[in-house]
């Protein structure tokens, strides 16, 4: 059995074991801290205008930019590395940068992003 921890009450003003007013109050907390880092990771994503894996196809090979929620753990296992890996070459579309996405029966899916003018 866990050890239970004793623990001056804040609403009623004595130790006790989970009073179940402070586990409420507690939990409320907790999901409003839970919503404000969900906020600020959109935030994140929105001030990096990254919403995805781009896929760039080269004459001498390719390359991903990984969004920052792939950044954050281990890019070596991200899916889309092993996708690239299994298509052996560019798209029939050809050379170019790609936005990717993996379909719900696992294939990737890739929509051409065109150059914006003025833009090399």
């Amino acid at each position: 059995m866990g050890k239970r921890i004793r623990r001056w009450c804040t609403i009623h003003h004595f130790f006790h074991r989970d009073c179940a007013d402070c586990l409420d109050k507690d939990y409320a907390d907790l999901e409003r801290q839970l919503a404000e880092a969900q906020e600020e990771i959109e935030r994140l994503r929105t001030a990096l205008n990254q919403d995805g894996h781009v896929l760039e196809f080269r004459e001498d090979g390719w390359a991903i930019e990984h969004p920052v929620e792939c950044r954050a753990g281990r890019l070596l296992d991200c899916r889309f590395n092993f996708l690239c890996e299994e298509m052996g070459g560019p798209p029939t579309e050809g050379l170019g940068r790609y936005k990717a996405t993996i379909s719900d029966d696992g294939n990737l899916l890739l929509a051409r992003i065109l150059k914006e003018e003025g833009k090399r």
